[in-house]
């Protein structure tokens, strides 16, 4: 990467644009759906499809670590260090560990039910709402979907009015390898708000869990 990050300056205004309710709401029912697909698959292949999309962004990093420096002025030596490279320890933590930390736990249970099994068993919630700020525009939104993705969830993402680009790229230019490549553009949906309040509001409302 050859950027001047000197050369940088920071817009005076945000340069996303309003989302209106009714795209917030078509967002979310395209999440909806997808996610009754993804929460069908087995956790293997919820792995795989999520190490797929990974050697997938790798083909183009440089384009990705361009925009991240277009939208925050940070320098391409931070970008790899501090995003891509913290990002992909999160996803080989949780490929690795998925299936132990999604497993059946057993409990204890009271002598009188001696004969009778008790375990907790973790099922998909539905959709996470997922909201960002603009310091950290890949790490943030990708190591928080990567937990809720291999949950069986979906994800609805409201990334920073400042840093819209970034997410923009990642759930348009990249997509995840699975159900004719619809799953990453439905299962993991993002929002464009200058009004940060009212768009974490329209999240919040909407969906079953939210990562702030």
């Amino acid at each position: 990467m050859s950027e001047d990050s000197s050369a940088w300056a920071a817009p005076e205004e945000p340069p996303a644009q309003n989302t209106a309710s009714s795209d917030i709401a078509a967002a979310l029912s395209l999440a909806r759906d997808a996610q009754k697909k993804w929460r069908r698959y087995t956790v293997s292949q919820r792995v795989e499809a999520l190490r797929r999309f990974w050697r997938k962004l790798q083909e183009e990093r440089g384009a990705l670590i361009a925009v991240i420096h277009a939208e925050t002025g940070k320098p391409p030596a931070e970008i790899e260090s501090m995003e891509l490279d913290a990002a992909l320890l999160i996803l080989k933590y949780f490929t690795r560990n998925a299936h132990r930390l999604l497993q059946d736990r057993a409990t204890p249970r009271p002598w009188v039910l001696i004969n009778k099994r008790s375990y907790v068993r973790y099922v998909p919630r539905g959709v996470a709402g997922i909201v960002t700020p603009w310091n950290l525009p890949f790490l943030i939104p990708f190591g928080d979907a990567i937990p809720a993705l291999l949950a069986g969830n979906a994800v609805l993402l409201k990334p920073s009015e400042w840093t819209p680009r970034t997410a923009l790229l990642r759930t348009t230019k990249y997509r995840l390898p699975c159900s004719q490549r619809r799953c990453w553009g439905g299962s993991v949906n993002h929002l464009r708000k200058s009004q940060e309040a009212s768009s974490c509001s329209g999240v919040a409302a909407h969906t079953e869990m939210l990562e702030p």
